[in-house]
């Protein structure tokens, strides 16, 4: 809900340098891919739970992967709409 509700006003968040769609203009594909991938390993990791099995290490280490690929996406966004004054050389 908050990845929408970002996505939606980063059009209207600007500086004096630049606008914030700029600094991540595949904002929608990124947060796309970032919400698939932690939603699959969400199921990965719960689906043998809900049929009364004990996940096994080879299926937890794929949860683990996509867990991590999803939220280094979504570190890279973050760090990717940081707009920092002062240092920035303006062409």
């Amino acid at each position: 809900m908050m990845s929408v509700m970002q996505g939606a006003e980063l059009a209207t968040i600007h500086s004096s340098v630049q606008q914030a769609a700029a600094l991540v203009p595949d904002y929608g594909a990124l947060m796309s891919w970032r919400i698939v991938l932690l939603a699959v390993a969400l199921c990965v990791w719960i689906a043998p739970q809900l049929k009364g099995y004990q996940p096994a290490v080879p299926l937890l280490s794929v949860s683990f992967i996509l867990l991590l690929a999803g939220e280094l996406i979504g570190r890279g966004v973050f760090y990717g709409l940081h707009m920092t004054v002062g240092m920035a050389v303006a062409n």
